[in-house]
């Protein structure tokens, strides 16, 4: 029951800010020792209801980025051909050819934004002062701040502000608009975690999960249990680490709510 409550299928309440994207996803790769893994586990669409997508395999050996061929085929999924307004943040500097992935899908307006989370201080001339419960200020030809209270409670107030980069913008929204979708977004979060609860909802998960997934990919007792346990699934994946990815995924994408499991 309090997983239920805590990581429920729909929104407590409809975004009241407009709403111009179809679906909204978040990118995040975490890297840690030469090894890629990259995560979209949640997408929510325009009226706020959340859908769960794990790609069946991903890419490896590349640095630090998406290949043009993974993004355009996981927004080919996602889309299912049909014509889409598709918000995708990235969490962190987009390396990836977003152009290139834009060409290829004709049938997708994408909208691409990099967001640095945790930053120690950032200037603007028009930040706002005073109780804040939620800010956006604007900062530069290109970017902009935003942050919201993470915390329960009249004396709550802004924990964390990221900064937002536009890389593709072709609907031309407004700085203002888009840090508006982000708050609604950042508002959606389900967690008890203070910095993942500060963040849009989409990215908060994927930043999460691709943590998690990496972690158990390279425990070096987890992948010695499941190669003798599990020798003959290992040995038809080719590698502990895909047979253990494998397993994360089916188990996310059996439950309701299985991105419950990132947090």
């Amino acid at each position: 029951q309090g997983m239920t409550e805590k990581f429920a299928l729909l929104p407590r309440n409809k975004y009241d800010v407009d709403w111009p994207f179809d679906i909204a996803v978040g990118l995040d790769v975490s890297r840690f020792g030469g090894q890629d893994i990259p995560a979209f586990p949640v997408v929510v669409d325009k009226y706020g209801k959340s859908m769960l997508y794990m790609q069946e395999t991903f890419e490896r050996g590349i640095k630090e980025r998406r290949t043009t061929s993974e993004l355009v085929q996981t927004l080919k999924e996602l889309s299912n051909g049909e014509n889409r307004k598709i918000l995708f943040i990235r969490d962190g500097y987009a390396y990836e050819d977003y152009e290139a992935v834009a060409t290829a899908l004709p049938n997708i307006e994408l909208t691409v934004l990099s967001l640095r989370k945790n930053l120690l201080s950032v200037f603007s001339e028009q930040m706002p002062a005073g109780k804040l419960y939620a800010l956006y200020s604007d900062h530069d030809s290109k970017r902009f701040v935003f942050g919201v209270n993470a915390r329960q409670g009249e004396t709550a107030l802004v924990n964390n502000v990221h900064m937002v980069e536009l890389v593709r913008n072709p609907g031309n929204y407004t700085k203002e608009s888009l840090a508006n979708v982000l708050i609604a977004l950042s508002r959606q979060n389900r967690t008890t975690e203070f910095e993942i609860a500060s963040l849009p909802f989409p990215v908060a998960y994927a930043d999460r999960t691709a943590w998690v997934v990496r972690d158990m990919i390279q425990d070096r007792q987890l992948r010695k249990y499941v190669r003798e346990k599990y020798t003959e699934d290992v040995n038809k994946l080719g590698d502990e680490g895909l047979f253990i990815y494998s397993v994360i995924r089916e188990f996310v994408l059996s439950r309701p709510n299985g991105f419950a499991f990132a947090i």
